[in-house]
């Protein structure tokens, strides 16, 4: 396989050869090899050549949890193969029927694109046009979230002054300020980013902000601005990062159980014979680092066959 093959193969299908950020790290060595390792506590970085995978947990006594792969295409830059450009790699992904689109940029030097369905992100030199790196995956509402990114203070003020009012006042605002039609997920999924992000960037404020975090998603399920699928994806997410800023107790008052969680994730896969569509294998990649949380045995191994069935599809 050649490496434009390779690239528009990770684009298309959002995995690398079939391993994604719910694969641990041996199974990634049994399939890329050898590789050079940066370790620490709470974080495992591991380089493939290529390819780099990384990994993180809570805490010491906790499994490896997947974050992402970067495919780093400019690291052709110093063989014999040229770098593909990023109009070779959209010309090789027409043949799969697959298309991507421009999103907004962080640096002047490099453009970005994404491929919604598989979530993967593009870096393309603007100077020259060739690819930089190749990375998945990342949010679902990603082009939003560049766009929460660039929030301005007026918003972030907003948010913060969300954080004391009542629910009556919080309400209010909402009527009127979100969008109506089309534009309201978007509108929903940028103020959702904005506040996500408060809860890492204030140690002071994580418990209210993750509460607040929790009230707008619900007044997000009660308005249907989403599908039942990306409420219970997002609520999965959600558990996982939370374990990174609370404790167990404030856990446990602020969400579902993990068996609650999985099971509306697993309600909200696609029918029978759909097995290797993006968004089962998305849903179930939620679940993955929830697993070692559940108490039903019965559906832990119900996440483990399908995981185990999505991987071999892919």
């Amino acid at each position: 396989m050649s490496e434009l093959a390779f690239f528009a193969q990770v684009v298309g299908r959002g995995t690398v050869h079939g391993l994604d950020c719910s694969s641990t790290p041996d199974q990634v060595t049994a399939r890329l090899g050898d590789f050079g390792e940066n370790l620490r506590h709470n974080l495992m970085w591991r380089d493939h050549g290529l390819v780099e995978f990384t990994w993180e947990r809570p805490s010491r006594n906790e499994p490896w949890q997947g974050c992402q792969f970067t495919v780093q295409c400019h690291r052709l830059e110093h063989g014999l193969t040229p770098v593909p450009t990023f109009a070779d790699l959209r010309t090789a992904l027409t043949t799969l029927d697959c298309e991507v689109e421009e999103i907004t940029p962080l640096t002047s030097d490099l453009d970005e694109y994404w491929q919604p369905e598989s979530r993967v992100a593009i870096l393309v030199g603007t100077r020259d046009g060739t690819l930089h790196q190749i990375t998945g995956p990342v949010a679902p509402d990603y082009a939003n979230l560049r766009r929460g990114l660039r929030s301005s203070r007026t918003e972030r003020d907003q948010i913060r002054h969300l954080l004391d009012a009542s629910d009556e006042d919080r309400l209010r605002w909402i009527g009127r300020n979100q969008p109506h039609g089309c534009e309201r997920p978007a509108w929903w999924t940028g103020k959702l980013a904005v506040i996500d992000g408060t809860v890492s960037a204030t140690p002071d404020k994580q418990l209210p902000c993750a509460r607040l975090l929790l009230w707008m998603i619900q007044q997000s399920n009660e308005l249907e601005v989403f599908d039942h699928a990306q409420r219970a994806e997002r609520m999965a997410a959600l558990s996982a990062n939370l374990r990174w800023h609370l404790g167990p107790d404030e856990l446990a008052d602020l969400l579902p159980n993990a068996d609650d969680i999985v099971r509306a994730c697993l309600a909200a896969l696609p029918e029978a014979g759909q097995v290797d569509s993006h968004r089962v294998r998305h849903l179930l990649n939620s679940c993955a680092p929830l697993r070692d949380q559940l108490d039903d045995a019965l559906l832990c191994r119900e996440l483990d066959r399908l995981l185990t069935l999505t991987h071999r599809t892919w």
